[in-house]
């Protein structure tokens, strides 16, 4: 999408009518610890939150995930999320994955 901008300068008609063309960057750490902070019912250390940029970076991915670690730490009685519980997430999305892919047949 980065040769988006130059390919709409080739049709003048068009490139004139925009008023704005804006770029879309990744969100930063303190950007996720917001949002999270704003959404989340369970608190997340400052590890946990790290860990969240590697994977996802659109703001639908962030809400399901935190949705999917809540759900997850609710059945366990965490109050905390830490670095740690991720194998944990990892166990449970590919079962519900399965169960999935079982039901959908």
């Amino acid at each position: 999408m980065g040769l988006a901008h130059r390919k709409v300068e080739k049709y003048k008609h068009l490139y004139d009518r925009f008023s704005e063309i804006l770029k879309f960057e990744t969100f930063g750490i303190n950007d996720l610890s917001q949002i999270i902070g704003q959404l989340s019912e369970i608190t997340f250390t400052p590890d946990a939150v790290e860990y969240i940029p590697v994977k996802y970076n659109r703001f639908r991915q962030i809400v399901q995930l935190i949705n999917q670690i809540e759900t997850i730490a609710k059945d366990n009685n965490f109050t905390e999320i830490t670095k740690k519980y991720r194998s944990k997430f990892y166990e449970y999305r590919k079962i519900s994955k399965t169960f999935k892919e079982i039901y959908a047949r």
